[in-house]
C-alpha cells in the first residue's frame, strides 16, 4: 500500500515534466537524500517511478508504463488482498475477480482466447513453484 511520503513524491513529480533530481524531490519534501532514495528504488521497482540518466544525475519521473487508472485499481486492489484473512476467501475473491475477464473473453477471436489461458497456466505454475 502507498505511504503518505510516496503519494507526496507522486503529486510531486507529477508537476515536473521534465523530471527531478534526488536532491530536488529531498529539498522540496524536507527529506534526507537518503530517505529519498530509499522511496524512489522501491517505487521504481514497483513501477510507480522511473528514471533517465542525465550526464552524472538521474531525472526521476512518473512512470509511463501504468496509466494512473492502472495504478489506483492496483493500489485498491492491494488493499483488498489486505483484508482477506483465509485462503477459501482469497479463493472466492480470485473467483470472482476473473469472471468477468472470462466472460469477456469468450466473445474474442481463438487467438486471444489461447493468450488468456496461456497467462492463467504460467499463473498456476508460479504459485506452485516453492
Amino acid at each position: 500500500m502507498e505511504t503518505d511520503t510516496e503519494n507526496l513524491i507522486l503529486d510531486f513529480l507529477k508537476k515536473q515534466p521534465m523530471g527531478a533530481t534526488v536532491t530536488d524531490i529531498a529539498n522540496k519534501l524536507d527529506m534526507s537524500r537518503t530517505t529519498t532514495v530509499k522511496y524512489l528504488e522501491v517505487m521504481r521497482a514497483t513501477g510507480l517511478l522511473d528514471y533517465k540518466e542525465v550526464g552524472m544525475a538521474k531525472l526521476w519521473f512518473v512512470s509511463t508504463r501504468l496509466s494512473y487508472a492502472e495504478h489506483i485499481l492496483l493500489e485498491k486492489t492491494k488493499q483488498v488482498l489486505k483484508a482477506v484473512e483465509t485462503p477459501e476467501k482469497h479463493l472466492e475473491l480470485i473467483r470472482r475477480a476473473t469472471q468477468p475477464h472470462i466472460e469477456t473473453f469468450r466473445h474474442y477471436p481463438e487467438e486471444e482466447r489461447k493468450k488468456l489461458a496461456e497467462m492463467f497456466k504460467e499463473m498456476a505454475d508460479e504459485v506452485e513453484k516453492d
